[in-house]
């Protein structure tokens, strides 16, 4: 199924890597395991959005563009699809619209003046 799936984006052009198909769970959620070091600081602030706007891209990319760290990410998660066929009282989640969960993570390693870091964007990303 992933392989049909996945056919027409091969059938783009020719990749610099191939790593579209089908991964064990446990692989997954290792993967990003490098990218969060033993003893960082972190400070992860998330918002449900209805819609993915141009003006929310734009405010985000603006936001990231002052982050004070160089490990600090923003992320976006699709939720669709068999998410969204759950009832909200059928489990501990209760996000269950269509829509795409926005993270802000700030990381950083060391000690020091910690404010501006887990501050990051947070008024101009409300």
């Amino acid at each position: 199924m992933v392989q049909r799936q996945c056919w027409p984006l091969k059938q783009f052009g020719s990749p610099a890597l191939d790593a579209l198909g089908p991964m064990q769970y446990c692989a997954l959620n290792s993967m990003l395991d490098a990218a969060y070091p033993k003893g960082a600081l972190n400070y992860w602030k998330s918002s449900f959005l209805a819609q993915l706007s141009d003006d929310a891209i734009d405010v985000m990319i603006d936001a990231f563009a002052r982050c004070p760290t160089p490990m600090g990410q923003l992320l976006i998660e699709h939720f669709h699809g068999a998410a969204t066929q759950v009832g909200i009282t059928d489990t501990a989640f209760p996000l269950r619209a269509e829509g795409y969960n926005f993270l802000v993570l700030a990381e950083w390693n060391g000690l020091g003046d910690h404010e501006p870091v887990h501050r990051m964007g947070e008024a101009d990303l409300q």
